[in-house]
């Protein structure tokens, strides 16, 4: 449950600083990283609660670059480009879903433990973190040629949210 419990933070709260910075390039890579080291770290440890500890950072940052990164295809993409973009990425990310826990079965059978599994996967997202940050690295300058053509920003209409969790949560 704890691990959930981050990743539903994670998703509000990384969603919410990425929107309000205007910024998602940093935004994806830093969670996946996360993801990256707490997979390699719930591997190498035989303590559980280190272990537990390590899952809880990985499932945070494994769903706190979701909202993020569904914004990425269509701000990069032209508007009749987008939907495609939309369907070629879901696929990929059925495809994946499908095969990694194969791997995952696969790797255990032949090692005996799901170290291994969890070094794979850890492999997969490193992987997929190369590939983002070279299909992102223009997208910082684009995002400032764009932000010059939109009016000021300070009298644009703004939505509040309201929330129990103050402006640490969302911000100000």
């Amino acid at each position: 449950m704890l691990p959930f419990v981050a990743a539903a933070l994670g998703v509000l709260w990384w969603g919410a600083r990425s929107d309000r910075l205007c910024e998602r390039r940093w935004h994806l890579m830093i969670p996946s990283l996360v993801v990256i080291v707490a997979l390699i770290g719930a591997a190498l440890t035989d303590n559980p609660t280190l272990r537990l500890s390590a899952l809880v950072a990985g499932r945070f940052g494994a769903l706190a670059n979701l909202p993020v990164f569904w914004t990425l295809p269509s701000a990069m993409l032209a508007e009749a480009e987008a939907p495609a973009g939309l369907a070629v990425v879901s696929s990929i990310g059925n495809v994946a879903g499908f095969v990694a826990p194969y791997v995952v079965g696969v790797l255990r059978q032949v090692t005996g433990s799901f170290s291994s599994g969890m070094l794979a996967l850890a492999g997969f997202v490193t992987i997929t973190v190369l590939v983002a940050a070279h299909l992102t690295r223009g997208y910082s300058q684009r995002k400032q040629e764009i932000a010059v053509l939109l009016p000021d920003r300070q009298n644009a209409p703004t939505i509040r949210i309201n929330n129990d969790f103050g402006p640490f949560f969302w911000g100000s």
